[in-house]
This record gives structure tokens, sequence and C-alpha cells, in this order.
């Protein structure tokens, strides 16, 4: 989790200096190149936090979610016929 705490935090500090480096301004058109770049970097870091808090609730929990979601499917599939 502790990856996932960094990304997280690069992220906090990156949308920081996103709005300090572009302002928003209701009269402009269009988003600058920049501004994509740094907010498509900002997504992908939070992205990042998921992947790696999905892989260690996976590693945790996976055999409880595995079953789980068996018995689900199962009741699902009853539920159809």
């Amino acid at each position: 989790m502790d990856e996932a705490r960094t990304l997280i935090d690069d992220a906090r500090k990156a949308l920081q200096r996103l709005k300090e480096a572009h302002p928003v301004s209701q009269d402009e058109q269009e988003v600058s190149p920049g501004l994509r770049v740094g907010i498509k970097n900002f997504l992908q870091n939070f992205r990042s936090a998921l992947d790696h808090t999905a892989n260690e609730i996976a590693d945790c929990c996976g055999d409880v979610w595995k079953a789980r979601r068996g018995t689900l499917n199962a009741l699902s599939n009853r539920t159809r016929k």
C-alpha cells in the first residue's frame, strides 16, 4: 500500500502544480497541450494507485472474493432460469 499512498501524494502535488501553472479561464475555448498532458499524468497516478490497491486486496482476500463471486454467479444463474 506504500506505493499507492506515494502515487496519491504525488498526484495531489501534481494537481496543485496544475492549478498554479494553468489558471482556469472561462473565456478559453481550448485546453492547452501542456494542461492536457498534466491532467493525463495526474489521472494515471490515481489509476496506478487503484491498481496497486486492487492487487493488495486480491493478495489479501482473493480466495474469499472468488468464493463469493462463485456463489453470486450461481444465484444469478438460478434466477435467470
